[in-house]
């Protein structure tokens, strides 16, 4: 699953956008980029704060980065993004 981090944040979150190609996940981190630093508390927060294990499998040194989870993608996106009614809506 694709996701796009965004460093230095104010505080972490996660957002949720809809698009014609599908799901966009944003993740806002606190952490900067740098020594894996963002990368790392992606991976935490994911698995302490939505019970996810995941891995970064593309992307570590990019702001797009391919995540691989040990749960079926449609129940990343419901843990993530709950049942549809909090998502935005994207332009492409």
């Amino acid at each position: 699953m694709r996701i796009r981090v965004v460093p230095n944040s104010k505080k972490f979150g996660i957002q949720c956008v809809r698009s014609a190609m599908g799901a966009k996940i944003v993740a806002r981190v606190v952490s900067p980029p740098e020594h894996n630093k963002a990368n790392k508390e992606l991976l935490k927060k994911l698995k302490n704060k939505y019970r996810l294990k995941a891995r970064i499998v593309r992307g570590a040194a990019s702001r797009e980065k391919e995540v691989e989870f040990e749960l079926p993608e449609e129940e990343v996106i419901l843990r993530l993004c709950g049942d549809g009614r909090d998502w935005s809506n994207a332009q492409d």
